[in-house]
């Protein structure tokens, strides 16, 4: 699965980009999501097969801090 809390989705299941707040397994390949609007501000739970999962677009990953911190360097 592709997807994470946090991330923005875009799909033509929703007629608005979402936020994912929770994802919840339901069952066999089946997941439970729970979704706000970007824009509404409109929480929804929603269905969702892995291959619809799959088939989301990722808009805006959420922040991850697993990056090298040797890399990193403070002046």
């Amino acid at each position: 699965m592709k997807i994470a809390v946090n991330q923005i989705i875009s799909s033509p299941l929703f007629n608005e980009p979402m936020r994912v707040v929770t994802i919840t397994p339901g069952g066999n390949e089946v997941f439970a999501l729970g979704l706000v609007g970007t824009k509404s501000q409109t929480f929804r739970q929603v269905n969702l097969t892995v291959s619809q999962i799959d088939d989301l677009e990722v808009i805006d990953s959420a922040y991850t801090y697993a990056g090298n911190a040797n890399l990193l360097r403070l002046g």
